[in-house]
Protein backbone atom coordinates (compact mmCIF):
# COMPACT_ATOMS: atom_id res chain seq x y z
CA UNK A 1 0.00 0.00 0.00
CA UNK A 2 2.65 2.93 0.99
CA UNK A 3 5.05 1.83 -2.15
CA UNK A 4 1.13 2.51 -4.52
CA UNK A 5 1.27 5.83 -2.53
CA UNK A 6 4.65 6.61 -3.72
CA UNK A 7 3.79 5.92 -6.82
CA UNK A 8 0.55 8.00 -7.12
CA UNK A 9 2.34 11.00 -5.83
CA UNK A 10 5.45 10.59 -8.34
CA UNK A 11 3.02 10.67 -11.24
CA UNK A 12 1.14 13.39 -9.21
CA UNK A 13 3.64 15.54 -8.98
CA UNK A 14 5.66 14.21 -12.37
CA UNK A 15 4.26 17.29 -14.84
CA UNK A 16 5.40 20.05 -12.47
CA UNK A 17 8.93 19.28 -13.48
CA UNK A 18 8.08 20.01 -17.25
CA UNK A 19 7.23 23.68 -16.54
CA UNK A 20 9.63 25.85 -18.35
CA UNK A 21 10.81 29.07 -19.47
CA UNK A 22 11.98 31.36 -21.56
CA UNK A 23 15.97 32.54 -21.23
CA UNK A 24 16.93 36.12 -19.80
CA UNK A 25 15.32 38.60 -20.89
CA UNK A 26 16.64 40.82 -23.49
CA UNK A 27 18.38 44.23 -22.78
CA UNK A 28 19.16 46.70 -24.73
CA UNK A 29 20.90 49.90 -22.61
CA UNK A 30 22.65 53.00 -23.30
CA UNK A 31 26.20 52.57 -22.09
CA UNK A 32 26.71 52.16 -18.12
CA UNK A 33 27.61 55.70 -17.53
CA UNK A 34 24.80 57.43 -19.30
CA UNK A 35 22.80 54.84 -16.59
CA UNK A 36 24.66 55.83 -13.55
CA UNK A 37 22.87 57.94 -10.75
CA UNK A 38 19.64 56.02 -11.26
CA UNK A 39 18.57 54.30 -8.72
CA UNK A 40 14.29 55.97 -8.28
CA UNK A 41 12.04 54.66 -10.77
CA UNK A 42 8.39 55.33 -11.59
CA UNK A 43 6.23 52.38 -12.72
CA UNK A 44 2.83 53.83 -14.74
CA UNK A 45 0.53 51.14 -15.54
CA UNK A 46 1.59 48.58 -17.94
CA UNK A 47 -0.48 48.77 -21.00
CA UNK A 48 -2.59 46.27 -23.22
CA UNK A 49 -1.48 45.84 -26.65
CA UNK A 50 -2.14 42.61 -27.27
CA UNK A 51 -5.45 43.25 -28.48
CA UNK A 52 -7.16 40.88 -26.76
CA UNK A 53 -8.78 43.41 -23.90
CA UNK A 54 -6.81 41.72 -21.24
CA UNK A 55 -8.19 42.10 -17.74
CA UNK A 56 -7.33 45.33 -15.59
CA UNK A 57 -6.77 42.74 -13.26
CA UNK A 58 -3.94 40.62 -15.00
CA UNK A 59 -2.20 44.03 -16.11
CA UNK A 60 -1.92 44.89 -12.68
CA UNK A 61 -0.14 41.91 -11.60
CA UNK A 62 2.98 43.18 -14.19
CA UNK A 63 2.46 46.49 -12.68
CA UNK A 64 2.38 45.19 -9.38
CA UNK A 65 5.10 42.42 -9.80
CA UNK A 66 6.84 45.49 -11.35
CA UNK A 67 7.00 47.91 -8.61
CA UNK A 68 7.76 45.07 -5.70
CA UNK A 69 10.21 43.61 -8.06
CA UNK A 70 12.32 46.86 -7.77
CA UNK A 71 11.86 47.68 -4.13
CA UNK A 72 12.96 44.27 -3.31
CA UNK A 73 16.39 45.26 -5.21
CA UNK A 74 16.97 48.37 -3.02
CA UNK A 75 15.56 50.56 -5.67
CA UNK A 76 13.37 53.60 -4.80
CA UNK A 77 9.86 53.79 -6.26
CA UNK A 78 7.97 56.81 -6.45
CA UNK A 79 4.39 58.10 -7.52
CA UNK A 80 3.49 59.78 -10.50
CA UNK A 81 5.91 63.27 -10.78
CA UNK A 82 6.87 62.55 -7.34
CA UNK A 83 10.84 62.57 -6.41
CA UNK A 84 13.58 64.49 -6.75
CA UNK A 85 16.57 62.53 -8.06
CA UNK A 86 17.07 61.44 -11.44
CA UNK A 87 13.67 59.19 -12.40
CA UNK A 88 13.93 56.44 -14.79
CA UNK A 89 10.08 55.60 -16.04
CA UNK A 90 9.51 51.98 -16.81
CA UNK A 91 7.02 52.66 -19.36
CA UNK A 92 5.58 48.86 -19.97
CA UNK A 93 3.18 46.94 -22.61
CA UNK A 94 2.46 43.89 -22.51
CA UNK A 95 3.08 42.80 -26.31
CA UNK A 96 2.02 38.72 -26.37
CA UNK A 97 -0.98 36.95 -23.46
CA UNK A 98 -2.22 33.56 -24.08
CA UNK A 99 -3.14 31.90 -20.77
CA UNK A 100 -3.20 28.54 -22.18
CA UNK A 101 -5.94 25.82 -20.57
CA UNK A 102 -5.13 23.53 -17.37
CA UNK A 103 -7.12 20.64 -19.32
CA UNK A 104 -4.97 21.08 -22.72
CA UNK A 105 -1.60 20.96 -20.29
CA UNK A 106 -2.83 17.85 -18.77
CA UNK A 107 -4.15 16.31 -21.92
CA UNK A 108 -1.50 16.83 -24.63
CA UNK A 109 1.92 17.28 -24.43
CA UNK A 110 3.32 20.81 -25.49
CA UNK A 111 -0.36 21.55 -25.07
CA UNK A 112 -2.01 24.71 -23.23
CA UNK A 113 1.40 26.27 -22.81
CA UNK A 114 0.56 29.80 -20.55
CA UNK A 115 2.94 32.99 -22.79
CA UNK A 116 3.44 36.05 -22.36
CA UNK A 117 5.84 38.80 -23.82
CA UNK A 118 6.46 42.72 -22.15
CA UNK A 119 8.60 45.06 -23.48
CA UNK A 120 9.66 47.84 -21.21
CA UNK A 121 11.22 51.68 -22.66
CA UNK A 122 13.40 52.86 -19.18
CA UNK A 123 13.21 56.65 -19.85
CA UNK A 124 14.88 59.78 -18.03
CA UNK A 125 11.73 61.36 -16.45
CA UNK A 126 13.25 65.03 -17.09
CA UNK A 127 14.45 64.11 -21.00
CA UNK A 128 12.53 61.98 -22.40
CA UNK A 129 15.05 60.00 -23.53
CA UNK A 130 14.95 56.79 -23.92
CA UNK A 131 17.73 55.25 -21.84
CA UNK A 132 17.05 51.38 -22.70
CA UNK A 133 14.22 48.88 -23.37
CA UNK A 134 14.36 45.64 -21.87
CA UNK A 135 11.59 42.42 -23.57
CA UNK A 136 10.77 39.64 -21.22
CA UNK A 137 9.25 36.99 -22.81
CA UNK A 138 7.85 34.09 -21.13
CA UNK A 139 5.92 30.70 -21.62
CA UNK A 140 4.56 27.64 -18.91
CA UNK A 141 4.03 24.58 -20.07
CA UNK A 142 3.26 21.07 -18.64
CA UNK A 143 0.72 19.72 -15.73
CA UNK A 144 0.95 19.42 -12.40
CA UNK A 145 -0.54 20.46 -9.43
CA UNK A 146 0.03 23.84 -9.81
CA UNK A 147 -0.80 24.42 -13.54
CA UNK A 148 -4.06 26.38 -13.06
CA UNK A 149 -1.83 29.45 -12.01
CA UNK A 150 0.23 29.55 -14.90
CA UNK A 151 -1.80 32.70 -16.34
CA UNK A 152 -1.40 34.81 -13.60
CA UNK A 153 2.19 33.33 -12.64
CA UNK A 154 3.63 33.74 -16.64
CA UNK A 155 2.86 37.65 -15.75
CA UNK A 156 4.24 37.87 -12.23
CA UNK A 157 7.97 35.80 -14.43
CA UNK A 158 7.54 38.35 -17.40
CA UNK A 159 7.68 41.56 -14.87
CA UNK A 160 10.44 39.69 -12.95
CA UNK A 161 12.22 39.32 -16.12
CA UNK A 162 12.13 43.09 -16.43
CA UNK A 163 13.24 43.42 -13.14
CA UNK A 164 16.31 41.19 -13.34
CA UNK A 165 17.53 43.18 -17.01
CA UNK A 166 16.87 46.54 -15.04
CA UNK A 167 19.25 45.15 -11.73
CA UNK A 168 21.97 43.25 -13.92
CA UNK A 169 22.51 46.74 -15.76
CA UNK A 170 22.42 48.95 -13.04
CA UNK A 171 23.96 47.32 -9.85
CA UNK A 172 27.57 47.73 -9.69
Amino acid sequence: MENSRVVFLFLALLPVACVSQESAPSVYLAPKAAMAGYQTFEVPDVADQTGQNVSPALMGVVTDRLKSGLREAGYQVTPPGAGTDPVLLVESRLIAYEPGTVAERWTSVGGGTAYCMVQSDLVDRTSGEIKGEIVSRQRMRGGGLASGGYPRQVLENCADGIVAGIKKELKP
